[in-house]
């Protein structure tokens, strides 16, 4: 009896495990093939075909699997999937109830369109309410592409190598995703986490953008309005720590930035920002507004003011060796400037610059960007003795070092305070209470300054001389 009992069993179990494998091929995929698409159209607002193969699986849990899928105008569709695979429980599959517990998409791209006038066209509008028994845990991207086509330039911006995890804890909300994409040939990480969102499809806003060598850190946090004129209203953190290798203070920190943001597709404004350019000495620190304008004609403005711009301290540990004037020494250690890939101008008034050896002080820059490099329309500070300095010209990058080729025009009152500069003092110094004014071209090539003298006046006299200073002499 028990020996029936048995086989009854068996039999039960390999005709169960027979069903599993023969089964699937009479679901009549072709039936749900329409209704998913009806569903996906439903959630996205937009026309969802699925063109490519379909099929389900029983094991070893429940699976759907489709491929070629887009959303959009058939032309030219906002969103494609190559590969579609959904873990599902297979009675709610049944029952037409749509409980997915996971949800794998392989080669993801999607398309936002940037108009002449501005407006962005993403294709999507995520129902308010849809009427199907549908719920989506989570979502894992493989290999996607993000497309950005701005029709007021022409260009054409890709993130390209798109994979990470994404969460969708309700239709409308609140989502998150965090993974990894390739801009340009390098690689960052992204984290974003959206509320729910509200009636007019507008919800806060977080994200945090970095680099993978972590170079610098970006985030921002606020309020993100959707449709045609899409905007983000907040605050953003910009936070770069100093090149560590061959630093020049083990205990500099890092620079710090952070604003109010309003962005819109047509420009970035940061009002009110706060840069400080050491996180360890907190009390040097600028203030200011810039704005950007995007599409065609791309350019920023920034204004910049502060009270105090001091160059951090060498590193004390390092080798001691005689060292070349001050000014030339300075010079070799000047970093590369900043350079943007678009145009635009900037606006310094700075009270006090310490440059170590001595400080200039009612610092106003006024400069301009373009094409990498850097024309200095106008540079003017006051050095010891009532020194007026004025500096004028053109900074290019092209050798990896700072260049500079110009003009410098320097009146003193007293060139016996501006001598102290580089020298002591001594008794009965003849340029004791002398004016004395320079007007020359000056160059920067290198680590050699040279000074051409157009006119000079020394010692209550005419004078015409050419300098030389490099790193040879000490």
């Amino acid at each position: 009896m028990l020996n029936r009992l048995y086989i009854i069993v068996g039999v039960l179990a390999i005709l169960l495990l027979a069903a599993a494998f023969v089964v699937p091929s009479f679901i009549p995929w072709g039936q749900y093939r329409d209704r998913l698409s009806a569903i996906a159209g439903e959630v996205l607002g937009a026309p969802v075909r699925v063109e490519g193969d379909g099929a389900v699986s029983l094991r070893p849990r429940p699976k759907l699997s489709v491929s070629n899928v887009s959303a959009g105008p058939a032309a030219d569709p906002n969103l494609t999937v190559e590969r579609v695979e959904a873990d599902f429980s297979l009675i709610d599959f049944l029952r037409d109830r749509y409980n997915v517990t996971r949800l794998q998409l392989d080669g993801p791209t999607v398309s936002i369109d940037v108009a002449a006038d501005g407006t962005v066209d993403t294709g999507i509008a995520l129902a308010k309410a849809v009427n199907s028994n549908i719920s989506v845990a989570n979502a894992v991207v493989t290999a996607g592409s993000v497309r950005l086509r701005d029709g007021r330039s022409g260009e054409t911006y890709i993130a390209s190598g798109v994979s990470g995890e994404l969460k969708l804890e309700a239709l409308r909300g609140p989502f998150s995703f965090q993974g990894t994409g390739n801009v340009d040939g390098a690689v960052y990480a992204l984290r974003v986490t959206t509320g729910q969102l509200d009636a007019e499809g507008g919800g806060t806003l977080a994200m945090n953008l970095r680099p993978v060598d972590d170079h610098f850190t970006l985030s921002a946090e606020g309020y993100l309005k959707s449709g045609l004129a899409p905007g983000f209203t907040g605050t953003m953190t910009y936070r770069q720590p100093p090149a560590r290798e061959g630093a020049q203070d083990a205990g500099q920190g890092d620079l710090v930035m952070t604003s109010k943001v309003e962005a819109s597709p047509n420009k970035v404004l940061l009002s009110d920002y706060v840069v400080i350019p050491d996180e360890n000495r907190a009390a040097t620190r600028l203030l200011g507004a810039a704005d950007v304008t995007l599409g065609k004609d791309m350019a920023f403005n920034a204004v910049i003011s502060g009270g105090l711009l001091a160059l951090p301290p060498r590193d004390a540990t390092a080798e001691q060796a005689v060292e070349p004037y001050e000014l030339v020494r300075l010079l070799r250690e000047l970093p590369l400037p900043a350079a943007p890939g678009i145009r635009g101008t900037i606006g310094l008034d700075v009270a006090e610059v310490n440059l170590r050896a001595f400080s200039l002080r009612n610092v106003r820059l006024d400069a301009t960007a373009h094409d990498g490099d850097w024309t200095v329309r106008g540079l003017t500070g006051i050095l010891p003795g009532d020194t007026r300095v004025a500096l004028a010209g053109e900074v290019t990058t092209d050798t990896g070092r700072p260049e500079f080729s110009g003009t410098l025009s320097l009146k003193s009152a007293r060139l016996d305070a501006l001598s102290t500069m580089w020298r002591k003092p001594a008794e009965g110094n003849p340029l004791f209470g002398m004016p004395g004014s320079i007007a020359a071209r000056i160059d920067l090539v290198g680590e050699t300054l040279r000074l051409r003298a157009e006119k000079a006046r020394l010692l209550g006299y005419p004078s015409f001389a050419a300098y030389k200073l490099d790193d040879t002499m000490a």
